[in-house]
């Protein structure tokens, strides 16, 4: 945790401001007045800022830039409709960039599995009902192999700064996407309804704080580091 913090504090203080100035307002707001249009459009600035950051810091990362810009598209569905299977799509893309990333995979490699999913995505959506689940398998399965590359990045470059935020950030996301998950259950009444807002709570909690760390996660150099 030290190695994270030092890490923070030598990143421009403007970007450190806005990111706890955005994460502050939105969990503050999320508590006094969760139906707030204002509270979503916060949430939506702050991966905004993420997808930014990234764009400016890390340009030469391609795959990186493709994650974060496919997260905000995703971000901006799902706040339209939570349950939109195009949004849930795009993360699944958004995911498997970051995968490409961390596995070092090749363009070839790249277009054939982005085409590929694509075709898994129209074939699931005859599946009727069944479908998210069939799109939430596959996205969880790049999450989680999202996740144990970056423990193995981690474990083998342990005073790397970027594996350490990549490791926290998807760590970070998992525990997102667990309180995702329990959140559609208790909208489905499989759990409790009443703990559905606690889940919806904690999972913008575990959300940006993830996404913060993901777009410090780049294998290559920022453009600070390169001058």
């Amino acid at each position: 945790m030290k190695q994270l913090l030092a890490y923070f504090k030598s990143i421009d203080k403007i970007w450190r401001v806005i990111w706890v100035f955005i994460f502050c307002g939105f969990i503050t707001l999320d508590i006094v007045a969760p139906t707030f249009f204002g509270v979503t459009l916060l949430k939506l600035l702050g991966v905004g800022i993420c997808t930014l950051y990234v764009i400016v810091n890390f340009t030469s990362d391609r795959l990186l830039v493709m994650a974060f810009v496919l997260t905000f598209i995703a971000d901006i569905l799902l706040a339209i409709n939570n349950v939109s299977l195009f949004g849930l799509f795009t993360f699944i893309l958004a995911q498997f960039f970051h995968f490409a990333r961390l596995k070092k995979l090749e363009k070839r490699s790249i277009i054939i599995l982005t085409v590929a999913i694509s075709a898994y995505f129209i074939i699931s959506n005859l599946a009727g009902k069944f479908t998210i689940y069939l799109l939430g398998a596959v996205y969880a399965f790049f999450l989680i192999s999202n996740l144990i590359l970056a423990l193995k990045w981690h474990s083998s470059k342990p005073k790397s700064d970027q594996a350490l935020c990549a490791f926290y950030g998807f760590s970070m996301f998992f525990c997102c996407d667990f309180c995702v998950a329990g959140s559609f259950f208790s909208a489905i009444s499989i759990l409790p309804h009443i703990a559905k807002r606690a889940f919806d709570f904690l999972a913008w909690a575990f959300y940006f704080p993830s996404q913060v760390l993901l777009s410090n996660s780049s294998k290559k150099l920022s453009k600070k580091a390169e001058l």
